[in-house]
């Protein structure tokens, strides 16, 4: 999720004006990522393993008008390929931002979305009340995303309008992480047992056994931006 929370700080501070309007949201695509941030797991991140995460030439964009089932068909897309196992993940599985929604992996592709809130738990949308939320989103991604056909699956339709911007998504994560973390990525922020934002219904058994363990851990994690 700390691709997609960069892609939104980008948006908003290099290119003010341009999501004036609509609720801003990040959403990009797994396979876009390729090496964990500190991949040498040494507790500094360097301007190199910055652009080993994000190594292609793509560029930051903005779909622009996205309504909700706009959105929850993304979000199906998104989770159409997970097995009842879990397994199953490709390049198509999102990193989110601003918002969060429970999914049922036992249920059919395309039917599998239970519900979708904002960050402020402001609800969206569900599966029994369906549209709960008036208004339209713009979602900070990358260019590959917005562009033509459907790259990992996703198409966001004809009703949306897309802005290819002048910004790196490799210069849009380096910004966020020495501007808008001030060179510090905490475990409080980012820990190390998942964000919350993506949440499979029911919880795997797993989870709630390790799940205390998990956090604890988490909060011993601390990195530091190092420009070398």
């Amino acid at each position: 999720m700390f691709s997609a929370d960069a892609f939104v700080w980008a948006v908003q501070n290099e290119n003010k004006g341009l999501t004036e309007v609509n609720r801003l949201l990040g959403l990009t695509n797994s396979g876009g990522i390729r090496e964990d941030l500190d991949n040498d797991k040494n507790g500094l991140i360097t301007q190199g393993e910055v652009q080993a995460v994000l190594p292609f030439q793509n560029s930051m964009a903005v779909i622009g008008n996205v309504s909700v089932p706009t959105l929850i068909a993304a979000l199906e897309n998104s989770v159409s390929r997970i097995q009842a196992s879990g397994t199953g993940t490709d390049g198509r599985f999102a990193q989110i931002s601003g918002f969060e929604f429970d999914y049922d992996r036992n249920r059919a592709a395309g039917n599998r979305i239970i519900e979708v809130r904002l960050a402020d738990g402001t609800k969206v949308w569900s599966i029994n009340e369906q549209v709960n939320f008036e208004g339209l989103f713009d979602i900070a991604t990358n260019s590959f995303l917005a562009g033509s056909g459907t790259p990992d699956g996703y198409n966001f339709g004809s009703d949306v309008t897309k802005t290819i911007l002048s910004t790196g998504y490799a210069d849009a994560l380096l910004g966020y992480i020495q501007l808008g973390l001030n060179g510090v990525i905490t475990a409080d922020a980012y820990p190390l047992s998942g964000s919350g934002r993506i949440n499979p219904v029911p919880v795997p058994a797993a989870v709630w056994l390790l799940g205390s363990g998990i956090l604890g851990l988490a909060g011993l994690r601390r990195r530091s931006l190092d420009k070398a």
